[in-house]
């Protein structure tokens, strides 16, 4: 909201912890926090935009929450979303969703994100997987890393092959650093989904 806020924007929130709303108020300068949860909400067209990230695996009635969005929402606006990929555990050999993320209640996958926008009749207008920088890292990236080190050893034979042995030890040297060194693309995880759905009418 601080960033939006910075953009021009007019922005407002609801939250259920009365401390919270305190900090916002106060140090971030957000007043518009109600102390309420989404469905308490007035109904009515109010917002361009409802921003829901790592919310909606938290609720125990998701279509609900849903369907009141799309009801606050002017023709044309979005709701984002941000949450822990379904289609993520099949692949993570150390389930590392549902070792750290007890509290959440039902985790979306792409295939549920296009069954929500059929059901709800909005539109999905962006839908990636993206990934987690430091469980990424840590847990799943180790391919990445791999194919990096593999080139690596491919560019060594390479160096012997053709370089006196002084200099086969100085590149080596900038082609480890470099490897090491290289940041993770956020882009190339896949824990989380990013979707993006536009109220049609």
């Amino acid at each position: 909201m601080v960033a939006l806020k910075k953009l021009g924007a007019q922005v407002g929130g609801v939250e259920l912890d009365p401390e919270a709303i305190t900090f916002a108020q106060k140090f971030m300068d957000i007043q518009d926090v109600r102390n309420c949860s989404i469905l308490e909400l007035d109904d009515g067209p109010a917002y361009d935009l409802v921003i829901l990230h790592d919310f909606i695996e938290h609720p125990l009635n998701p279509i609900e929450v849903l369907e009141k969005i799309k009801n606050l929402l002017k023709p044309g606006g979005l709701i984002s979303l941000w949450t822990p990929n379904a289609d993520y555990n099949f692949r993570d050999t150390e389930r590392v969703m549902f070792r750290i993320d007890l509290e959440h209640l039902q985790y979306l996958s792409s295939k549920t994100c296009l069954y929500l926008a059929e059901m709800l009749q909005i539109e999905i207008i962006h839908l990636e997987s993206v990934g987690f920088p430091f469980i990424e890292a840590k847990m799943t990236d180790k391919s990445a890393r791999n194919t990096k080190f593999s080139n690596l050893k491919l560019q060594i034979k390479s160096l012997i092959k053709t370089l006196p042995g002084y200099r086969v030890i100085n590149q080596f040297g900038k082609a480890l650093k470099t490897a090491i060194s290289a940041p993770l693309d956020i882009r190339r995880g896949n824990y989380h989904l990013f979707c993006i759905l536009k109220k049609l009418s």
